[in-house]
């Protein structure tokens, strides 16, 4: 007889359950050996009655069990294990990918394919430098149709040995504050402009003297509400006769706003995706012709006092193979539709703002591909000029992203090698960073940028130098220093969508005698600024050395963005104007006396007296630069 393996209980023949425990009966038990049960010994007569045993729980199930069978009890599944362990392994899976992604596929990959990889991450201007975050923000500047700003700027002049009326007048002007605000709109249909100059003392927030500039229906307004008791006004059409007649060009005010508006729009829609798409296109041009790159590891790379160690792919373009690459980079370029958009664009606003005979009747996209053409027909009909063999050595790091690169164009004339060198390189040892840009040509002509910085929070602090080869100023093939500076926590910082520059930087340009012989001995810039509750506060300073005189010029600049809401414009006509296209009107106004009265009463605000602007007597003599009687040639 079957016995249940779980609970030793006797089963039927043809049980599927046990009827004690409920375990399942699988095929296959061995049948045990009946044996006699010992009969239960009686209770004793004190013991209280047995309890009923509680039946086992019924379970449901897809079908009834066989009558007279208990329901049989499943054990819980923890289903959810396995699911966690999945979601475990592929979240561990995903994290490896995102860090280690691109040296996994880099395992993957040829040397060919990885050079390729990093020559399309080498932007054109990469990102992370001061001219991505330029040409961005030069990007938002340029989809603004109306913008407009407030600009304050202060002078300060220094002079040793200077005369006592000299030095009067300088004091004057260093006590005054000259005010602009600025608000133009450039929409096609409707395009306005609006300027305001004033003139105050630097201690003052109000202006003594302020003139207004707008345009109101076919006028241009002026307004000197200080000094003028009525606006003036020019009738457009006079304005343009009269520039026409001096012989300057024949634009209209509408057509110079709404060519300006051009301009931003068709540089604008020229974005900076597009030129790296046609820089992608080039660079796969360049690699088709291109020899089987070879990887070199472990190069240290040194600029200035910083070295790194660092990979480089080696890429040679032959001699026999540059025409061919040539024809097909210049082909590409002539028959880009975007290139031919942004000429075509600029050629409607040359013809707005400069029409025949000022402008040229010659559309821009037609030179530019008249220019394309010549070199294709060069490179047909003198093949034997254009075996020029292209060396590139792209730098990347261990993880392939590129840091540097340079391009070297070799050409043989008459068994010596004429070369064209292009390097943009960079290396960092320890947070010490280093850049190079340097630009070589065959006729001994060399630029060369070198600078040295620590980057902090995109703060840059270092030094840099500029040195120039040029065989027709110096006479001689070596590089020549022109100058040098240092930046001390400089960056730009990012103000709505506009880009200010923060921080210290300097410049001194020395040598100028060898560019040309009346030039001072040095001379230095200095530009300190910072952002101050959302508007740029900064110097200039200009200094220099002119026969041994110390001069130093001191520019203060307040400079903030208008905001949106505050470009509205004044381009209403005012009832009572003066048109000054009537020459009754013109004589009127010279014979007010009333107009002196009251600029002697503004001058006299200002501080200023009148007679300190007819100049000394004396400033001839006693303040002579060169020693030459400049003026008193009557005597």
């Amino acid at each position: 007889m079957k016995q249940c393996q779980q609970c030793g209980a006797e089963l039927a023949p043809d049980s599927k359950f046990c009827i004690q425990c409920g375990s399942r009966v699988e095929n296959g038990i061995e049948v045990m050996p009946e044996q006699v049960a010992a009969p239960a010994p009686p209770p004793p007569a004190y013991a209280y009655p047995p309890q009923p045993e509680a039946p086992y729980p019924p379970q449901a199930y897809a079908y009834a069990p066989p009558a007279g069978y208990g329901a049989p009890v499943k054990k819980k599944k923890r289903w959810w294990i396995p699911v966690v362990i999945v979601a475990v392994i592929l979240a561990l899976l995903a994290g490896s990918w995102l860090v280690f992604g691109d040296q996994i596929r880099s395992l993957f990959m040829s040397t060919e394919q990885k050079w390729q990889k990093a020559e399309k991450a080498f932007g054109l201007v990469p990102e992370g430098t001061l001219l991505h975050d330029i040409r961005t923000s030069s990007e938002k500047v340029f989809r603004q149709t109306k913008f407009g700003a407030t600009t304050d700027l202060t002078l300060d002049l220094q002079i040793d040995e200077m005369p006592d009326e000299l030095a009067e007048i300088l004091t004057i002007v260093s006590s005054l504050r000259f005010h602009l605000e600025n608000k133009v709109d450039l929409d096609a249909d409707d395009p306005h402009v609006y300027m305001q100059v004033g003139l105050g003392k630097r201690s003052d927030s109000d202006e003594a003297l302020s003139l207004l500039l707008y345009d109101a229906e076919d006028y241009l307004v002026i307004e000197v509400p200080d000094i003028l008791p009525r606006p003036l006004a020019v009738p457009r059409d006079f304005l343009e006769e009269v520039m026409e007649d001096s012989g300057e060009f024949d634009i209209t005010l509408d057509s110079l706003l709404t060519s300006s508006g051009s301009v931003r729009k068709a540089i604008s829609s020229f974005s900076s995706d597009k030129l790296d798409t046609i820089a992608d296109e080039l660079k796969a041009i360049f690699a088709r012709y291109a020899d089987e790159p070879e990887l070199v590891k472990g190069e240290v790379l040194t600029i200035g006092g910083v070295s790194q160690k660092l990979d480089y792919y080696d890429v040679t373009v032959p001699a026999d193979k540059f025409a061919p690459m040539a024809r097909e980079m210049l082909n590409y370029l002539k028959k880009n539709n975007d290139i031919r958009k942004l000429l075509e664009e600029l050629q409607d606003v040359s013809m707005a703002t400069m029409p025949y005979p000022y402008g040229s009747t010659v559309l821009l996209y037609d030179k530019f591909v008249d220019a394309i053409d010549d070199m294709l027909e060069g490179l047909d009909i003198y093949p034997e000029d254009y075996r020029i063999a292209v060396q590139r050595k792209l730098y990347v790091d261990k993880k392939n992203h590129p840091v540097g690169g340079e391009f070297i164009l070799i050409n043989r004339v008459d068994g010596r090698a004429e070369k064209v060198r292009i390097a943009s390189l960079h290396v960092e040892d320890g947070g010490r960073h280093a850049q190079l840009f340097a630009f070589e040509t065959p006729d001994d002509t060399g630029f060369e940028y070198l600078s040295e910085y620590r980057l902090k929070d995109k703060y840059y602090s270092g030094d840099y130098t500029i040195r120039l080869r040029d065989w027709s100023t110096f006479y001689d093939d070596e590089y020549h220093e022109m100058g040098r500076g240092r930046f001390t926590d400089f960056a730009l910082q990012d103000v709505g969508d506009e880009l200010y520059p923060v921080g210290e930087i300097t410049y001194t340009l020395n040598n100028l005698q060898d560019l040309t012989y009346d030039a001072p001995e040095s001379v230095t810039v200095k530009y300190n600024g910072a952002v101050e509750k959302g508007q740029l506060v900064a110097t200039v300073e200009l200094a220099l050395d002119v026969e041994e005189m110390p001069i130093k010029v001191t520019v203060g600049i307040t400079h903030a963005p208008l905001a949106q809401s505050s470009l509205t414009f004044k381009h209403e006509l005012p009832m009572n104007f003066i048109d000054l296209s009537h020459e009754e009107s013109m004589m009127e106004l010279l014979s007010d006396e009333d107009m002196m009265n009251n600029l002697m009463s503004a001058l006299e605000k200002l501080g200023i007296d009148p007679e300190i602007l007819n100049g000394p007597d004396d400033f001839d003599d006693d303040f002579d630069w060169d020693g030459w009687d400049d003026f008193d040639w009557d005597d």
